[in-house]
């Protein structure tokens, strides 16, 4: 089987609301990290969970290996994808220094002024967001 590195940042993160589902699957945690980039930023939907989008700021969020297969059912049915989430590849860096690819689910298209809206969850420190 083949196994894939997937980026995480909200509700899939330990001691989150949708963690168990990567217990389900047997996903490894390889560490934390954040995006290489700067090229994202971070929205609430209404609280309950993070979405990114494109943007000038990094993410940070927790890697872990998992079966391809797994990526391709249990996650993607979570995300919603492809409808609400897309997926792609994108440089990560471990607290480690190790840079990786991994998967992330982000968000494409038009979402009104919902990008705008503040929410406590959400932590923006040094152009990092980070999801509580």
């Amino acid at each position: 089987m083949n196994e894939v590195f997937v980026f995480v940042y909200g509700t899939l993160k330990k001691n989150q609301s949708n963690h168990s589902v990567l217990e389900r699957i047997n996903g490894l945690l390889i560490g934390n990290g954040k995006t290489t980039y700067p090229t994202f930023q971070m929205f609430s939907m209404n609280d309950w969970y993070p979405a990114i989008i494109d943007g000038n700021s990094y993410i940070n969020g927790e890697v872990y290996l998992i079966n391809e297969s797994d990526l391709f059912s249990d996650l993607d049915v979570l995300e919603g994808y492809p409808d609400l989430y897309q997926r792609k590849a994108i440089d990560v860096t471990l607290d480690s220094g190790s840079k990786i690819k991994a998967i992330v689910y982000y968000m494409s298209g038009s979402f009104g002024d919902i990008k705008d809206k503040p929410s406590e969850r959400i932590i923006y420190k040094d152009n990092c967001y980070s999801w509580d």
